[in-house]
């Protein structure tokens, strides 16, 4: 079966089977450029140049399988189509006309073979990495190219998505950064409920009224739904009046407390725990974004989430039951996670929007020095042969993973891309 992603790859790479390409009227055509690709509403190409029994012609191309298909998503009725110049189809069944009347000149082309064997393997692969049988047919420099691109697509989309949370925070950046880092601290196993916590019991509440560190837990462990036991030891019922006074002060309803995973989880990574220190960082910590741009050494950053939560968290992992004394703190890898999931992408956007131009770059330098995640993703890459090497490299090739591998985007894929075009 042929997709209308492969004929837009055919169009992109001019992979065709016969030339000259002829359209159904008969009429010669050259591909002075195949366009830009375009992944919106409209038009598959914008700003395209062919020729057409010599003559040039400028504007949009359209593509489909079938050609009956632009009646049937309504293209002869949209404006927007009115630039197009030429119909790319792999079976025609009827000319087809724009909303002005204008008849366009409709292409038939074919897929070839190999192509189409190539990219059912890429498809139908059950490895994580589709390409991964592959791999060794692309060079190592290409790849290192488009893991650099990676890299920026990934940092573009991440500001992207901290604008649209400033926006909605009406320009609130602390608050942003809080969101961030609540929802860092939770890893993948807990992120959401954080995330949800941190909606509940945003920095601005804990920064108005709690001037205790135990009020801030109070107010963190309530709204997280954690507090609802009738009995337990001293602590526990010390922070749960706290949060029965600031929830009747303040109208508020606590997250259902069933969302905490606690499986799986080893105990210092209990949620318990984790909110306990964020409890600790949004009390002593913040304001905090000033800070982080001020910081010049990548070194610099882990020693801000250093703040150890209350004394009760060197001795348990939950409420009520006690553990051996030891020292609280988060892990490295938990505090790679936090600088790369919080800190790095909010700094970033922020110096963007102002026009710090030493700022952006601080950051980009601080991703080049920091040490790559270790992740099961990431060791699956180094197991082909393309280790990370920095913190870049790690986000890149999560980039890679997440964008392209997992929803199969090959034809999108500069490495698919190779594999696709690279007979043997």
């Amino acid at each position: 079966m042929i997709t209308e992603d492969l004929v837009k790859f055919l169009w992109k790479y001019r992979l065709f089977t016969s030339i000259p390409l002829k359209t159904i009227s008969g009429k010669i055509v050259e591909i002075v450029s195949p366009g830009e690709i375009n992944s919106d509403a409209g038009p598959d190409f914008f700003n395209a140049k062919i020729k057409l029994d010599g003559v040039l012609w400028a504007g949009n191309v359209e593509i489909h399988t079938d050609s009956s298909y632009w009646e049937r998503h309504g293209h002869h009725t949209d404006r927007a189509y009115n630039n197009v110049i030429l119909h790319v189809v792999t079976e025609y069944k009827r000319n087809v006309y724009t909303l002005e009347g204008r008849e366009l000149e409709t292409l038939v082309v074919e897929v070839d073979d190999y192509l189409m064997q190539r990219f059912w393997q890429l498809q139908y692969s059950d490895s994580k990495i589709p390409c991964a049988p592959f791999i060794n047919d692309v060079s190592i420099l290409s790849i290192k190219s488009w893991l650099d691109a990676l890299a920026a697509e990934r940092l573009e989309t991440r500001i992207n998505a901290v604008n649209l949370l400033v926006e909605q925070l009406h320009g609130d950046w602390e608050e942003t950064l809080y969101r961030y880092l609540a929802r860092s601290l939770g890893t993948s196993l807990n992120s959401l409920p954080f995330e949800m916590l941190a909606k509940a019991a945003p920095l601005a509440l804990i920064r108005r009224h709690c001037t205790t560190l135990t009020q801030a837990e109070a107010l963190l462990f309530g709204q997280a739904g954690l507090l609802a036991e009738d009995d337990g030891d001293s602590y526990f019922l010390r922070i749960k009046k706290e949060y029965a006074y600031l929830s009747h002060k303040l109208g508020l309803k606590p997250m259902d407390g069933a969302v905490w995973k606690f499986a799986r989880t080893r105990p210092p990574n209990f949620p318990t725990v984790r909110i306990a220190q964020l409890a600790a960082l949004s009390f002593f910590e913040f304001p905090l974004l000033a800070r982080l741009g001020n910081i010049n050494h990548v070194e610099q950053l882990p020693k801000i989430l250093t703040t150890a939560p209350s004394s009760y968290w060197r001795a348990h992992y939950t409420f009520n039951h006690p553990s051996p004394q030891r020292k609280v703190g988060l892990g490295k890898e938990v505090v790679l996670l936090v600088i790369l999931n919080a800190f790095i992408p909010v700094l970033y956007a922020f110096n963007k929007s102002m026009g710090n131009e030493v700022g952006q770059q601080l950051c980009l330098t601080a991703l080049e020095k920091l040490d790559p995640e270790n992740n099961a993703i990431i060791k699956q890459w180094k197991s082909l042969g393309i280790p990370a090497t920095n913190a870049l490299d790690s986000q890149a090739l999560l980039q890679l993973y997440k964008g392209y591998c997992v929803p199969k985007k090959c034809l999108y894929c500069r490495i698919g891309a190779t594999l696709l075009t690279k007979k043997a």
